[in-house]
């Protein structure tokens, strides 16, 4: 947070692939549905916007403004 500005990020952007399918699987199970498990690793490959995220928090680490 920079004074009244701040850049909030709900999911982990800078966990990878295998790493969100290896915390599926192993903490995961037993504690959430296995059917919104199963959902999620349906979709583990599909592509996501990592390098779109990584350039807003530059962003905003740099100009203390919100990215648009």
């Amino acid at each position: 947070m920079y004074g009244d500005r701040i850049f909030t990020v709900q999911a982990h952007p800078e966990f990878h692939r295998d790493f969100a399918a290896d915390i599926i699987e192993k903490r995961g199970r037993g504690l959430i549905d296995d059917r919104l498990l199963d959902a999620a690793l349906a979709r583990i490959d599909q592509p996501v916007d990592d390098r779109a995220m990584a350039d807003r928090i530059t962003h905003f680490l740099r100009t203390r403004e919100v990215p648009a």
